[in-house]
């Protein structure tokens, strides 16, 4: 025969401990639309935290849009990863395609194209624009490219006091 042990009480949580502590990662071929796809899967997965983190799915999901719009023009491997992190107030999101095989285009010298600064200076000031912080482009020598960026989540507004009464209420 089973027994079955009672469910323990849960302890009560402080508001520091109760932050969300998640991370969500997906990888994308790199081909025309990916971008997109994977903007709409950003604003997916930050819709279903909600709250305050529904709050800067907006925007995270414009500025996931154009770090991946960047990578697909800029990456030289078949596909890319996008890597979104939740701790406390803040949401990371990193785009890479690290780890993924690097191979030059076709018809080229066999080597890694450098690098085109200028649009990495203007993918970092649209970043910027956009309201995100820490933002990061990096290019190895392999022709791996990172993107990172973050966004602060709006703290939520104190819940009002319940001052509703039930029907069968007295007093």
């Amino acid at each position: 025969m089973v027994e079955l042990a009672a469910p323990a009480p849960r302890p009560p949580r402080d508001d520091e401990h109760a932050a969300l502590d998640v991370s969500w990662t997906f990888s994308v071929s790199r081909v025309r639309g990916s971008d997109e796809l994977a903007a709409r899967m950003t604003r997916a997965a930050l819709d279903t935290l909600g709250g305050p983190y529904g709050a800067v799915g907006p925007l995270l999901t414009d500025a996931a849009s154009v770090a991946c719009a960047y990578l697909v023009a800029h990456s030289v491997a078949r596909r890319y990863r996008v890597t979104l992190g939740v701790d406390g107030g803040h949401c990371a999101v990193a785009v890479t395609d690290y780890g993924y095989d690097h191979t030059p285009p076709p018809g080229g010298t066999g080597r890694v194209p450098e690098p085109d600064r200028a649009a990495a200076r203007d993918l970092c000031r649209r970043l910027a624009e956009s309201a995100v912080d820490g933002v990061q482009v990096h290019h190895a020598v392999d022709g791996a490219v990172l993107i990172r960026f973050r966004a602060q989540c709006p703290t939520a507004p104190p819940a009002a006091p319940d001052s509703s009464r039930s029907p069968g209420a007295r007093g």
